[in-house]
């Protein structure tokens, strides 16, 4: 099966469920954006004392905060290669929910599930919807006074739902 065909079916219900409203669009154009998302573990890019750290700072969900502190404090010295990804990712390999994780150079992690709820990132089952830079990030968090959604307020603004 397709990585991205769990999601495609809980999508596609959803959209027939609401057929002809806003949120049926609002769905829909999320649908359309997925990408496919394999993920690598902390242990396999970082060493034992940087895991050790983001140990002590990464906290249960929180994945927004999570990932955007690990951008910041973790890896300042990057040169900005650090990004804030935001997706889906499948909870019981069934239900879809919103969720942040980083990437580093060419390689995707979750420091979030595999650290605080010690998840096998490697078997889960991503969907990428967008990638940010930590000063984007910054500034929609500091205006908006919340983490996370960045991907909707980017990309979803004239919606109403």
């Amino acid at each position: 099966m397709d990585q991205l065909e769990k999601f495609y079916q809980y999508f596609d219900f959803e959209i027939s469920a609401c057929r002809g409203s806003k949120r049926a669009e609002f769905i829909q154009a999320i649908r359309d954006d997925l990408k496919p998302c394999k993920l690598v573990s902390v242990r396999e890019l970082f060493t034992e004392e940087q895991v050790r750290f983001m140990e002590s700072i990464v906290e249960p969900k929180q994945c927004f905060k999570n990932a955007y502190n690990l951008a910041d404090d973790i890896f300042r010295h990057s040169d900005g290669l650090v990004k804030y990804v935001e997706g889906r990712v499948l909870v019981a390999n069934f239900l879809p929910i919103e969720h942040a994780w980083n990437r580093i150079g060419d390689k995707y992690f979750d420091a979030t599930f595999e650290l605080s709820l010690g998840k096998d990132v490697t078997t889960e089952n991503y969907a990428l919807l967008a990638e940010y830079d930590l000063m984007r990030v910054r500034y929609i968090t500091l205006e908006r006074k919340y983490w996370g959604e960045i991907y909707r307020e980017e990309k979803f603004k004239h919606f109403l739902i």
